[in-house]
């Protein structure tokens, strides 16, 4: 349970760090300030909630694999090793993707978890 945890963590830290470099980013406030009631400033907002979206992608991909960080080794032990890249590649994206897709993302891990070992305790 405890690299769940550490899953959420990571994505509330990319989560942040991406908020920031938003407002960071020069110019983009006044951009959206001038699209402000048009047509083009939905299109604006779509192309920005992509780019932030895949940028927190490559971010946790980015973090996932130099922290050698994977969950689906906590979920199916025996099966995928701490090592495997795949992991760290579906863990990275999962975490870059922000903190409430995270939390869906666990219950479903966990309810399928359950299924597949009713005879064991999970933590």
């Amino acid at each position: 349970m405890d690299s769940f945890y550490a899953l959420l963590v990571l994505a509330l830290i990319i989560e942040r760090l991406l908020e920031i470099g938003v407002v960071l980013i020069p110019g983009l406030e006044d951009t959206k300030l001038k699209l402000k009631d048009t047509l083009d400033y939905k299109q604006f907002v779509l192309k920005l909630k992509r780019g932030v979206l895949v940028a927190g992608m490559v971010l946790g991909m980015l973090f996932c694999f130099f922290l050698n960080f994977g969950i689906l080794n906590s979920v199916f032990p025996e099966q995928i090793s701490a090592s495997n890249r795949f992991d760290h590649l579906i863990t990275g994206i999962i975490a870059g993707s922000g903190s409430e897709p995270v939390h869906h993302i666990i219950k479903i891990i966990i309810g399928i978890r359950q299924k597949l070992i009713p005879s064991r305790a999970i933590e």
